[in-house]
């Protein structure tokens, strides 16, 4: 939900599309589907990962499109989005497992995303992953 009380009909539509949008990047990485990831991303944006290794979003995409990572059951619970009519944040719980070789790591994180209209495209600038904890 948007966090401004005088929320207008326009940005509670952009909120509605940042919702379908989230749910499609979290398909894609569920169905390994880079292109739609390609498409969704900035490829200057950034991701910074739970270890707080930082990547242009390009090059993460590269990094999952060589089998660097897989996720395996990825869910996201969106705890809110503030929204403008040209610029979007989301935030809120994702958890997911991450194959990388024969380890299996499962993700208990907060994730925030930053999604900004550009030539009426909606593009992730940003990807900020916080972890909360982390099993084995």
């Amino acid at each position: 939900m948007n966090s401004d009380l005088n929320a207008t009909p326009e940005v509670t539509r952009v909120e509605d599309v940042i919702r379908g949008l989230e749910q499609r990047r979290i398909a894609a990485l569920a169905t390994e589907d880079y292109d739609v990831l390609e498409e969704l991303f900035e490829p200057s944006g950034v991701y910074c990962h739970s270890s707080g290794r930082v990547d242009r979003l390009a090059d993460y995409v590269a990094a999952l499109r060589g089998g660097s990572s897989k996720y395996s059951e990825p869910a996201y619970d969106i705890q809110s989005i503030v929204a403008t009519a040209s610029a979007a944040h989301v935030w809120g719980g994702f958890s997911t497992k991450v194959i990388r070789g024969n380890d299996t790591l499962v993700l208990d994180v907060l994730k925030g995303v930053t999604w900004i209209l550009v030539d009426d495209n909606w593009r992730i600038v940003a990807v900020q992953t916080t972890r909360k904890q982390l099993q084995e």
